[in-house]
């Protein structure tokens, strides 16, 4: 991204752009507001994850008869780490822009609060597309999204136009909480299939009130109970044979942790420095200019494989 000048700061100061500068928003997610977040000491948190594929009936034994065996069979987890990485960017202000700068229109606050919303968004992308492992779109970060996390795929009728019935296979397969799903997520284009189904099927539109971590209460769109959350980081699958972006969107459908670090997923954040942090690093040495950073320590785990479902609609 190229460097704030002081050409572009004076197009702040000279005008009246009290809202349109701070609160626009160019990709929505609606997730974001809903998921929880847990504080942690240190930069990691080591849990054990509750792997898919065990039916735990297959760890006990049935005492029907005198020589009858006993099970000792053990639960199978995988032992997981998730690290804390920092999204970080620094806001330059030039002085003379600050000093005359409009009662409206605080250059620096403008400049703080962007950053804050890039933080932001950067989290959000990385909680779909984020990767330890190094890729050719996002480079390698400090903790894997959801896209890295999943582990329960099931089989999808690739020709079946019924986009209802993939939701109700995705739904079933969620088992974390037994069969409690706490959200479907998918970008725009999954949205307008689903709502096409919806008006297909004459079924209307079932909104439902679900409270957020800020304890607001929003109306959302559901299914069977399930608020579907929009999510425009969640990109369109390409065709593998032609490298063509095609109407598959991609949707995920899992559990939110509910406090007790064993459920579903749930954001990181450092413990004694939670939340975005705002600090002053005062004067630069080659100009007439004010530093202010902007950071987020902050990570993404994922608790049982069996709260996290994927397909494609």
């Amino acid at each position: 991204m190229a460097s704030l000048t002081l050409s572009n700061q004076k197009l702040l100061s000279n005008d009246m752009l009290v809202g349109g500068i701070i609160d626009s928003i160019v990709t929505v997610n609606q997730f974001y507001a809903a998921l929880p977040f847990a504080g942690i000491h240190g930069n990691a948190l080591a849990y054990n994850c509750e792997k898919a594929g065990t039916d735990q009936m297959t760890l006990v034994s049935v005492m029907d008869t005198a020589g009858s065996t006993i099970n000792k069979d053990q639960q199978e987890f995988t032992r997981k780490s998730t690290e804390l990485t920092t999204i970080i960017g620094d806001a330059s202000v030039n002085g003379l822009i600050q000093a005359v700068g409009s009662d409206m229109m605080n250059a620096t606050a403008v400049q703080v609060a962007a950053k804050a919303k890039g933080v932001g968004r950067k989290f959000m992308d990385l909680m779909i597309n984020g990767t330890v492992a190094t890729s050719a779109t996002h480079g390698a970060t400090g903790f894997d999204g959801l896209a890295a996390m999943t582990a329960v795929t099931p089989t999808l009728d690739a020709n079946s136009a019924d986009v209802l019935a993939k939701l109700d296979v995705l739904i079933d397969a969620c088992l974390d909480k037994d069969g409690m799903v706490d959200y479907i997520m998918t970008n725009s284009t999954g949205v307008r299939m689903i709502t096409a189904a919806f008006r297909a099927a004459g079924t209307g539109f079932d909104m439902m009130d679900v409270k957020t971590s800020s304890g607001a209460v929003a109306s959302i769109q559901s299914y069977r109970g399930v608020p579907i959350y929009r999510n425009d980081f969640i990109a369109l699958e390409d065709n593998a044979d032609t490298d063509v972006v095609v109407n598959n969107a991609p949707i995920y459908v899992g559990t939110l942790d509910d406090g007790s670090l064993s459920h579903g997923i749930s954001g990181l954040t450092a413990s004694k420095s939670a939340g975005i942090q705002v600090q002053k690093l005062g004067a630069r040495e080659d100009s007439d200019s004010e530093i202010t950073r902007v950071k987020w320590y902050v990570g993404l785990a994922h608790f049982s494989e069996l709260g996290l479902v994927k397909g494609s609609l």
